[in-house]
């Protein structure tokens, strides 16, 4: 090898030695440090973006009203008992009702009977067939005979054949409820339609308020001093115009002007809807009944 070129490569290798002791040198002087502590500021700030995102993921957020609608739904159960027992209060109810004979013969007589508890202040009976081609209905007015009994009755129709009874109570406003039971039939069936028990004519000395029209007298079976009497009833046209209390004020003066003798009842109270008066004259008697703007006339003989 030529001295020029050792000496060359002598030269290299001293100046790569001497840049090799001054990177060294920089290196202690410098230390790394501050780059070291850097990239762990950011991993600190990245790992603190999941903590904020935590909050957004919990369940905290939904709110809780059940509490509130159960005491509504407790709220309105409580007023649902409340209202159920006001309608029972002081209602007309009807413990019983019979009719004899359940078998009469054709155009004869029956004797009803119906028990109430309640304001009652009338009861009808009502008998029918049915049946469209059948005899037209027929209603039978009872009187009170003692508190919570009412008695009275009638002909049945003169056609054989099934028929059916329901039973009407009126309470003391006029408000009618009906009253049904399966078995509540009557049987017409036998022979011959049977007389009348009394003549069906409108005694003379029997007075008629007015302004009320009347219908004919139809038989009627009532209870009156304590008997179960045969005898015929009248009955008029309804006049709402027309208070009880003035209807009994009138028979009040005009029984005794007719001979007759007020025995029970008398002018109701202020503002009442019905009335009973009883009036007798020998072994006759006749009863005045007064609901539902009708007048009621009973009249028949005491045995």
């Amino acid at each position: 090898m030529p001295k020029f070129f050792f000496h060359l490569l002598l030269t290299s290798s001293a100046l790569g030695a001497v840049l090799l002791a001054g990177c060294g040198g920089n290196s202690a002087a410098s230390p790394p440090t501050p780059k070291a502590k850097h990239p762990v500021a950011l991993a600190a700030t990245s790992t603190s973006q999941p903590v904020q995102a935590t909050p957004d993921l919990a369940p905290t957020e939904t709110p809780a009203p059940q509490p509130t609608a159960t005491a509504q739904v407790d709220i309105t159960a409580t007023v649902a008992v409340t209202d159920t027992p006001q309608p029972v209060v002081g209602a007309p109810s009807l413990i019983s009702a019979s009719v004899s004979p359940v078998s009469p013969v054709p155009g004869g007589s029956i004797n009803v009977t119906v028990i109430t508890s309640g304001p009652v202040s009338k009861v009808t009976m009502y008998l029918g067939s049915g049946s469209p081609t059948g005899p037209s209905p027929r209603s039978y007015y009872l009187s009170r005979s003692s508190p919570g009994t009412w008695v009275g009755g009638g002909t049945v129709p003169s056609v054989p054949g099934q028929y059916h009874y329901t039973v009407g109570l009126f309470s003391a406003s006029g408000r009618r409820i009906v009253v049904d039971r399966d078995a509540w039939n009557v049987t017409v069936s036998g022979g011959p339609a049977t007389a009348a028990p009394v003549s069906l004519s409108f005694p003379d000395d029997v007075p008629l308020v007015p302004p009320f029209s009347y219908g004919s007298p139809q038989a009627a079976v009532f209870s009156a001093g304590g008997q179960t009497v045969s005898g015929a009833e009248v009955v008029s046209t309804a006049r709402p115009d027309v208070s009880a209390s003035v209807v009994a004020q009138w028979y009040e003066t005009h029984f005794p002007r007719a001979g007759w003798t007020v025995s029970s009842g008398g002018v109701p109270a202020a503002g009442a809807g019905s009335f009973s008066m009883e009036a007798t004259k020998g072994k006759r008697v006749c009863i005045v009944e007064y609901s539902s703007s009708t007048v009621h006339l009973f009249y028949g003989t005491l045995t």
